[in-house]
């Protein structure tokens, strides 16, 4: 038995000993009852519940948990207590945020600011009273002279979360949330897909948002890592149909959760740290966002390494943290968000703080020195899997494993240029129930041609680009196959053929 399977082994063992444990312990909550035992009946008592979930908790590797929301994809489990997880100890409310006991609907006299986000909010890597939220509160209250009730500052964050997922969750509860003021954080990875759940709350390889793309999301030897430049794809360069189709839904989900948050007579704004290329995300915001809801962070709390948790980990350490929680004071007083608390100054923060956000103002609005749909520099246009590099591997958004098999929705990069013919080369595996599949080829969103998949015949693909193709920035190529079969151990993973060769020639 290798080492992984004895790893499965005591896991299963384990979890089996939990479930069994609190079966036992359900058998004696009910044995004075006469009746037939009712498990789901036991489990509707909320107290029992928390007890099993927490039980089965701490038994297992991950805490997360699944939403029936698709646009929001996923919570921490809830009710969580001191679960050591992302390296330090977790707990959860009912509502399944890292965040303590709130009231919904928000009871009167609260003053209420959501600080709505993924990992970053959520607060991977510091304890629960060093997140920003924590400090800003505290801040807030202390500076507070025009109001006497409860200030609340509630951190509505789950790592992994993208924009999409963000704005659905506040939108769809934002009358019983009722904040005063919504600081969205958004961060570089807001425009990739997020993970699922599967048992016992570890991620998947699937986007439940996406679910017909099956497991697309990208997995080789080299894993993506947030912020490392060598494993980065090239999304942000909002350069082909994919990086700017997803730039657009970013901004046409802001503007719509901004107009709610608007509408309800609240206060909104979008908190951008992007990594150098703010200017790039506005040109999608100005349509949808007024001025005064875009605020972009300086991009020292991307690269000084005493704000970061590490050399390859951008989340906020806790003077990373602190910087934010006194940039987000300065925000609120600069920009009058809150008059109701009537925040007495705070000179010693602002005045180094308001330079910096407006210096990235200055920054993220200025005019464009060249089209944002410039060709990457250091892109090709031939990627053959068999000989992938991490720079490779940068070209693939997702659908294609270490493996070089294709997911039924896989997408691309590929290095512009004055060529004339898109060639696939593959093999279909050797599979009869798989006779009949077609693979439809599209580039840069618009249809190419298709192939009908061989059981175990190889195929090549020579198909002329459209002549009105847009080539200023890069060539997006999407594969999408109709049908797949399932391959590796677990027989979960959803794959269509074998990829040799994706070129422009």
């Amino acid at each position: 038995m290798t080492p992984g399977e004895k790893r499965l082994v005591a896991l299963l063992a384990s979890s089996t000993l939990t479930l069994l444990a609190a079966c036992v312990f359900l058998v004696l909550r009910l044995r004075a009852t006469p009746v037939a035992f009712d498990t789901n009946a036991a489990l509707a008592d909320p107290e029992l519940r928390n007890a099993v979930v927490q039980r089965l908790a701490t038994q297992a590797t991950a805490i997360w948990d699944s939403h029936n929301d698709p646009e929001v994809g996923r919570m921490l489990q809830p009710n969580l207590r001191e679960v050591q997880a992302t390296g330090v100890p977790t707990s959860t409310n009912v509502y399944g945020l890292r965040e303590r006991p709130f009231e919904l609907p928000k009871p009167p006299g609260t003053l209420r600011v959501v600080i709505l986000g993924d990992s970053f909010v959520q607060g991977f890597g510091v304890l629960e009273a060093q997140r920003m939220g924590v400090l800003l509160e505290r801040y807030l209250t202390e500076h507070a002279t025009g109001f006497s009730g409860r200030i609340e500052c509630l951190h509505i964050g789950v790592g992994g979360w993208n924009a999409v997922n963000e704005c659905a969750y506040l939108r769809r509860m934002l009358s019983e949330l009722a904040p005063d003021l919504v600081l969205h954080v958004l961060v570089t990875n807001d425009l990739d897909d997020e993970c699922g759940v599967r048992g016992f709350g570890a991620l998947s390889a699937f986007a439940p948002l996406v679910s017909a793309r099956t497991d697309a999301m990208v997995y080789h030897a080299y894993p993506t890592r947030f912020s490392s430049p060598l494993n980065t794809n090239y999304l942000l360069e909002a350069a082909d149909f994919e990086s700017r189709q997803r730039y657009e839904e970013l901004a046409e989900a802001l503007g719509r959760l901004a107009l709610c948050v608007r509408r309800s007579g609240a206060r909104y704004v979008a908190v951008a740290q992007w990594s150098g290329m703010s200017a790039r995300l506005w040109s999608f915001l100005e349509p949808h966002l007024p001025r005064e809801e875009y605020a972009p962070l300086p991009t020292r709390l991307m690269t000084d390494p005493d704000l970061r948790l590490g050399p390859t980990d951008a989340h906020w350490s806790v003077t990373g943290h602190e910087q934010v929680a006194r940039l987000f004071f300065a925000l609120i007083r600069g920009r009058g968000l809150l008059p109701q608390l009537a925040l007495t100054p705070w000179p010693e923060v602002e005045e180094t703080a308001l330079k910096e956000l407006e210096a990235a103002w200055r920054e993220a609005t200025r005019k464009q020195r060249k089209p944002v749909w410039m060709p990457v520099k250091e892109a090709v246009s031939r990627l053959e899997p068999a000989h992938f590099t991490d720079l490779e591997w940068r070209h693939v958004y997702t659908g294609l494993d270490d493996q070089a098999r294709v997911s039924p929705f896989a997408s691309f990069y590929l290095a512009p240029g004055e060529l004339q013919y898109l060639v696939l080369r593959g093999r279909a595996f050797a599979r009869p129930e798989l006779a009949g599949a077609r693979v439809q080829v599209s580039v840069e969103g618009q249809p190419l041609g298709e192939h009908e998949l061989v059981p175990g015949e190889p195929f090549e693909l020579r198909l002329p680009l459209p002549a009105d193709l847009r080539r200023d920035g890069g060539i997006n190529v999407r594969l999408e196959t109709n049908d797949y079969v399932y391959a590796n151990a677990d027989r979960q993973h959803c794959v269509s053929f074998q990829l040799d060769l994706l070129a422009l020639e």
